[in-house]
């Protein structure tokens, strides 16, 4: 009897060993009694929302909202013993994708949120920087990751998280054009045409309207040249370049020609479907000269010049009849 009690006394001891040993190796979240789970959320600032990022230049902070929930069964025990404690949700935030042309970070990359069965927010900020490969006015997606860490004690356990949200952000417009005449000078007579090629570029990142105008038409010169150029960006794979002519020729009027004009010409490059005035200005300034007489003036001098030896020929026929009668 007293080898069975024996017996049965060395199993209960191995036993407690046994069970000591699984609880200390066993991690107290394992041994958690009342488990939850939460959620994550990201938000954009209201007042950030329709803001538009200049390319090229320091990098916009926006503003964003993280929030954290606690779900689950035991969500109302679990809340109040992680908060009666003080011990907040930690939650990790970075950058997990981003489109060609941009650079962005997060500042704070860890915020703590205090546990709760109902939404609780911290405010981070996503800075985000666009560079001249971006195509401009079109949304683009950043990626963002969100990481909370496992909450634990010996009885209650929130479950570790990670999610992911996007943050949509569109760049701006940007005005960047090259307007390149090939020629100035040139030299005409009457009857002519001055051709003078300009070359146009648009070397932003998004549609552009190129507006002209006359500024300065001199007297007994016409000048023409088209209204208006719409070139798409390059970064869209379209046209970006053309090559536009401004005409000049002499008026026909009785008048000779020996001198030199300037034309002056404005082009005003804008945003597609924008106004003008909220465009850049270039003052271009070409060359005239002209040189001879117009055409009319030649057929009026020549007509002269018949008239009066037609008068002199019934002149002179006239006294010589004359002088054979006497």
């Amino acid at each position: 009897m007293q080898k069975k009690l024996k017996k049965i006394k060395s199993i209960i001891i191995l036993l407690i060993l046994l069970i000591n040993v699984v609880i200390i190796f066993t991690p107290y979240t394992q041994a958690a009694l009342f488990k939850s789970d939460a959620h994550l959320s990201l938000e954009l600032n209201a007042d950030d929302i329709h803001e538009r990022i200049m390319p090229l230049s320091k990098p916009t902070r926006i503003r964003i909202n993280v929030g954290y929930q606690v779900i689950g069964k035991f969500v109302k025990k679990t809340s109040a013993h992680f908060k009666n404690k003080g011990t907040p949700a930690t939650i990790h935030l970075s950058v997990e994708e981003i489109p060609n042309g941009c650079t962005a970070t997060i500042e704070p990359s860890t915020v703590n949120i205090e546990v709760g069965a109902n939404w609780n927010y911290a405010s981070a900020a996503l800075l985000v920087r666009f560079d001249e490969n971006v195509p401009g006015l079109k949304p683009v997606k950043i990626k963002v990751k969100m990481h909370a860490d496992e909450l634990s004690s010996s009885i209650y356990k929130i479950n570790e998280i990670i999610d992911y949200d996007e943050i949509t952000v569109m760049p701006d417009f940007l005005l960047v054009f090259d307007v390149i005449p090939k020629n100035t000078f040139k030299e005409i007579s009457p009857g002519e045409t001055a051709f003078f090629d300009i070359e146009l570029k648009n070397l932003g990142n998004a549609k552009t309207t190129f507006r002209f105008k006359t500024l300065k038409e001199p007297e007994g010169l016409n000048v023409k040249i088209i209204s208006d150029v719409v070139l798409e960006s390059k970064l869209s794979g379209g046209d970006s370049t053309e090559t536009i002519q401004l005409a000049v020729y002499p008026q026909n009027d009785l008048s000779f020609y020996n001198n030199e004009e300037v034309i002056q010409i404005s082009v005003i490059a804008t945003q597609y479907g924008a106004p003008s005035e909220d465009g850049q200005e270039i003052i271009l300034s070409f060359t005239v000269k002209t040189s001879g007489s117009s055409i009319l003036i030649v057929g009026t001098i020549s007509t002269f010049v018949v008239f009066i030896a037609v008068i002199l020929l019934y002149y002179y026929r006239y006294r010589y009849r004359k002088q054979r009668k006497d």
